[in-house]
């Protein structure tokens, strides 16, 4: 396949305008705005049921843009040539088609949207066409029929079914082979027709015999040359053939090599196979059957042109006319195919190239509020057509149909727009605008107006038409529209007033509405909850797909102050605001509160110490026993934010125990209200419902294992159990309590009467309400700093009348006019608990503002660090495990700090008890360094004991240290070796003496060995030693070791 290009003499006569189809672009399907945020005015912001389309500010004209459109730019241009289009195929290629690249005609910027094609005189030429044969699976198509002589045909062509004539300019088999038996007459290629109108063939117009060598036929490339004229419906059904006189053998005769072979290329399977009266069946051979064709005209004889639409041609899959054209329309049309089912030819063609291309436009509007909306459609960019030759440019877009142009402008920017004169060279045909004649590069822009849709805006109060509101006003609108309309948007909007800062107040829509209307009913009612005086905007704006309305109007709305905590601090940190609150805390203790072989971990009788660590960091709850009552108590405390008194609440305990029994009881900051009796050995479960006490049966306990108690509560005098899941409540009546709760619930008890009962605490969980509060700490003042402004104009309001009250006390009042309020909150000294405060600010036309606050005080985080161990003023030694030793000879001193978590500072006037399993050692501290000093003549020698540093004060939150310290009472052993040179114990000068030296075991270790000569100085032993700086004579040799808490033996003596 080839395409040629060439240079030919034609003239073309173009008779006909160019029709430019326009691109219509759709102006917008619904006005388009940018939200703006509603603005806060105070603790509460205004809630804006629906958003509008309208500016979130005051601006007393509506303008915007709606959604973009586009402009079409266009002109045509004609081929300086005619293009030669060569369609051919070949023996490995039947596909007749030739493409055109239109690239070479691209222009940049725009794209060929339509092409016009003209064969040159209605005319093709029919060039040598090969038409490929190829038996496949579809053997129907091209079969073996058999005539009465028992011949065997083979057809080889199509049958010619169009009143055409083909000549065979070569019949070729690539390789066909026959084997022949002797005798069997030489087979031939025969042309047959078939006249008898039964479809077989039975009249042979030529024949060639097939070569033999050997005892195989083969026959290649002949050229018949032979002509079909097929004019005549008799003559128009042809087949070429294989025949010979019963070539093959019958199909009793077994020999496989007495067959035809018809070979074809390109196929894996191979070739087919027949012998004489059997089936065909495959080969792995492969080659291919073909002949080529000439295509003549019937009534022209041998003249080998004729029409584009008698040879089927097309161009892109579309068939060229009777005159030889065609019109194509795309998008972007970068390639032409020419195809043909018929014959291979060649033929020229001029083509009409239709350029376009796109440029943005915005649409964008302006209202005053009168009668008219003008309108605008402004190209984005300037636009340009190439340099050179071209026809017919000019420029389409299209417009609403409610729209009438006022005039079209152009100039070389959009700055210049606003001083450009009216370009009249344009044409309206019902929406489509064509602008003509365009010869220079500018922007664009079409002027046009439509009628204002919004006619008046109505206000009413409790059904009754207004023209100014007041705060706690309901407020509805409605509009009324200019002409009746049966579907758009309406959207209405408020604003402050100018003084203020024009922003949105409220805003409503109607997102759509069906039926013919008029008047148009707002969805949402304005509920006017904030007094700022003055004079209000109202807007509301209304579009369907093609048009704008807009009215603006004013309004007087009657009142309050803005009123602002800006911050609620203590401590220097702000302080958080919570909201109501369920499943409020889980206090999970697990291994890291308790192991259940750690007395120290156990809730038992007698007097304990017990320390919990925060869940999570969190200052929650935390066990104490109430400052060393020893009353066998162990108390968990509820934080200040605990349940309030009334409600249903649930207290969930997971537990094991191991005596005989247990109390439970729940605590307001004023006594018990709820007792709980656990009775294991006999099964049982109490509780007091009044002064008397109930209990439920059949219960099974076994040691170690966890149990689950709910404690409900139900109001403030009512409560129930559920125990492992059975609910025991009273047959619906509850148990009434002990007392009723008088405050929150405040802690909880855990004791025994039984010496060392043991109650394994795994988890505390609770689930109640609680109103919004403020989470505070004991021990410093809280600040609250309000700010106050009118808003009308965010000024500061004068003779401002304000108070705080605290409990029901007043703590301060004035007057201020700044604006800004800053009260010390006297909460330094207040115990834990929730407190209540009230602020209040007054203002004479003012509505007044009050405002109810909770704070809750809950125990301020405390921390215990050690300072050192000391003894005789020096600190202990510790070995590498970080244990600490001691000798009996005085006592050592713990100095510990208690810090304030949130101050960072020492807290003082709490009780120090440093503790093992059997001995408490206590000290209180004026500075909050406290100095704690143990015994160790009560300690165990040798023994390597844990000691728990404990630091407890009211209303902070209990911490501790651990550490370990073994007492090294025992004073270290040194030994001395050597050799004598002559018995019993003479040495020489060179003899070297050893010394050797230990502690016990789990003693603190030898610090240092030393040794003197004749009651010299003492000399650190390092290494062996021997007496080389001696006379001849006698040698007393003393030596000693000193422990790492200064045990110092009595020295040993050696005369040599």
């Amino acid at each position: 396949m080839k395409l040629e290009s060439k240079k030919k003499a034609h003239f073309f006569l173009i008779t006909s305008a160019m029709l430019l189809t326009t691109v219509a672009a759709s102006l917008y399907t619904g006005i388009e705005w940018m939200e703006k945020r509603t603005e806060d005015i105070g603790p509460e912001s205004l809630e804006m049921p629906i958003s509008s389309d309208l500016p979130g500010s005051y601006t007393p004209t509506f303008e915007g843009d709606t959604s973009s459109g586009t402009l079409t730019a266009g002109f045509t241009n004609l081929t300086t040539t005619d293009i030669t289009i060569t369609i051919s195929n070949s023996e490995s290629n039947d596909a007749r088609e030739a493409f055109l690249d239109l690239s070479t005609h691209g222009i940049n910027g725009f794209s060929i949207y339509r092409v016009d094609a003209n064969v040159t005189g209605n005319e093709v030429t029919a060039i040598d066409d090969w038409m490929i044969v190829e038996d496949s699976s579809e053997l129907a198509d091209r079969h073996i029929t058999a005539n009465s002589s028992g011949a065997e045909y083979q057809m080889f062509a199509q049958e010619i079914d169009e009143t055409m004539r083909y000549e065979l300019k070569e019949l070729s088999m690539d390789y066909l082979t026959l084997t022949l038996d002797s005798g069997v007459s030489d087979p031939a290629v025969e042309l047959w027709n078939a006249t008898s109108g039964t479809g077989e063939p039975d009249t042979m117009a030529w024949t060639t015999s097939i070569q033999q060598s050997n005892s195989t036929r083969a026959w290649r490339h002949h050229s018949p040359g032979y002509t079909i004229n097929a004019s005549h419906s008799s003559n128009n059904t042809w087949f070429a053939v294989l025949n010979g006189t019963a070539w093959g053998l019958d199909p009793d005769n077994a020999d496989p090599f007495n067959r035809l072979r018809w070979y074809r290329r390109g196929i894996s399977n191979g070739g087919w196979t027949k012998t004489y009266g059997s089936g065909w069946f495959q080969e792995p051979t492969v080659f291919f059957l073909k002949y080529k064709r000439l295509y003549l005209n019937d009534s022209n004889d041998n003249n080998r042109t004729f029409t584009p639409a008698g040879s089927y041609l097309r161009m892109n899959n579309s068939l060229f006319d009777a005159n030889g054209r065609i019109s194509l329309a795309g998008t972007n049309i970068t390639n032409l195919t020419f195809t043909t089912n018929t014959t291979s030819m060649e033929f020229d063609v001029s083509l009409k190239l239709y350029y376009k291309k796109e440029v943005a436009t915005r649409r964008s509007f302006t209202s005053d509020g009168s009668s008219r909306i003008n309108w605008n459609i402004t190209a984005n960019d300037n636009v340009t057509f190439p340099s050179g030759t071209k026809f017919d440019t000019e420029i389409n877009l299209t417009k609403p149909s409610t729209w009438d142009v006022l005039g079209i402008y152009h100039a070389a920017d959009i700055a210049s727009l606003g001083s450009a004169s009216n370009y009249t060279q344009y044409t309206v045909n019902g929406n489509a605008i064509q602008i003509e004649g365009v010869t220079t590069s500018d922007t664009w822009q079409v002027r046009c107006d439509s009628n204002n849709q919004v006619n008046s805006i109505t206000k009413t109060v409790g059904g009754t038409p207004v023209q100014n509101v007041n705060v706690t006003n309901v407020v509805s609108f409605s509009s009324t529209l200019t002409s009746s309309q049966s579907g758009g948007n309406l959207s209405l909007c408020i604003y402050y007033p100018s003084n203020r800062n024009d922003s949105l107040v409220f805003s409503s829509s109607n997102a759509s509405f069906g039926g013919s209307v008029t008047d148009v009913e707002l969805p949402d009612d304005w509920t006017i909850s904030e007094n700022v005086p003055g004079v209000f905007r109202i807007q509301a704006r209304w579009n369907d797909t093609e048009s704008v309305g807009f009215i603006d109007e004013s309004f007087i709305l009657f009142g309050a102050m803005d009123v602002n905590l800006n911050s609620m601090q203590q401590y220097g940190n702000t302080l958080s605001f919570t909201n109501s609150t369920e499943n409020f805390e889980q206090f999970n203790m697990g291994d890291e509160i308790h192991s259940s072989s750690d007395d120290w971990d156990l809730i038992t009788a007698g007097d304990y110490d017990f320390n919990a660590t925060y869940r999570n960091g969190s200052m929650k709850g935390y066990f104490v026993d109430n400052d060393n009552l020893n009353d066998g108590h162990a108390r968990y405390y509820f934080p200040s934010d605990a349940p309030n008194t009334s409600g249903n609440h649930e207290i969930k305990l997971d537990f094991s125990i191991e005596s005989t029994n247990f109390y439970i009881q729940v605590y307001d900051s004023d006594g018990v209200r709820i007792n709980i009796w656990v009775h294991p050995s006999v099964n049982r479960i109490y509780t007091l419902n009044d002064t008397t006490w109930v209990f439920f049966d059949n219960f099974m306990w076994e040691t170690g294992v966890e149990h689950t108690l709910s404690i409900h509560t139900v109001g403030n005098n009512q409560h129930y159990i559920t125990f492992d899941g059975t609910v025991y409540d009273n047959s619906g009546s509850y148990y009434v309590n002990m007392n009723a709760f008088t405050s929150e619930i405040d802690r909880l008890h855990f004791y025994s009467g039984a010496s060392m009962a043991k109650f394994y605490l795994d988890d505390i969980s609770t689930s109640w309400s609680n109103p919004s509060r403020y989470a505070a700490n004991y021990g410093d003042d809280i600040t609250a700093d309000y700010s106050i402004s009118d808003t009308n104009d965010a000024a500061p309001i004068s003779n401002l009348e304000y108070s705080f009250e605290i409990n029901g006390s007043l703590e301060n009042q004035g007057t201020d006019s700044t604006g800004s309020i800053t009260e010390l909150l006297d909460f330094d000294t207040r115990s834990t608990g929730s407190y209540p405060v009230i602020v209040q600010f007054n203002r004479t036309y003012y509505h007044n503002y009050s405002e109810s606050l909770i704070m809750a005080i809950d125990a301020c985080p405390a921390d215990v660090s050690l300072i050192n161990i000391s003894q005789a003023a020096n600190p202990l030694y510790t070995n590498g495990s970080g244990v600490y030793f001691a000798n009996s000879d005085s006592n050592v001193t713990v100095a510990l700090n208690y810090t304030n978590l949130l101050s960072s500072s020492l807290v003082p006037g709490g009780n120090g008890n440093i503790t093992d399993t059997s001995n408490h050692y206590l000290n209180t501290s004026t500075s909050g360094i406290y100095l704690i000093d143990v015994r160790p003549t009560d300690l165990t020698p040798a023994s390597e004991i844990h000691f728990l540093g404990i630091i407890k004060k009211q209303y902070y939150h209990v911490s501790n240290i651990s550490f370990n310290l073994v007492v090294d009472s025992n004073d270290p052993n040194t030994t001395i070796d050597y050799d004598a040179a002559h018995a019993p114990n003479y040495v020489n000068n060179t003899t070297e003496f050893t010394l050797g030296f230990s502690d016990g075991a789990g003693e603190s270790g030898v610090a240092s060995t030393e040794y003197r000569l004749n009651g010299g100085s003492w000399t650190p032993y390092g290494a062996p030693f021997d007496l080389s700086s001696l006379s001849n004579g006698s040698v007393t040799i003393d030596y000693r070791s000193t422990d790492n808490v200064g045990n110092q033996e009595a020295f040993g003596t050696l005369l040599v």
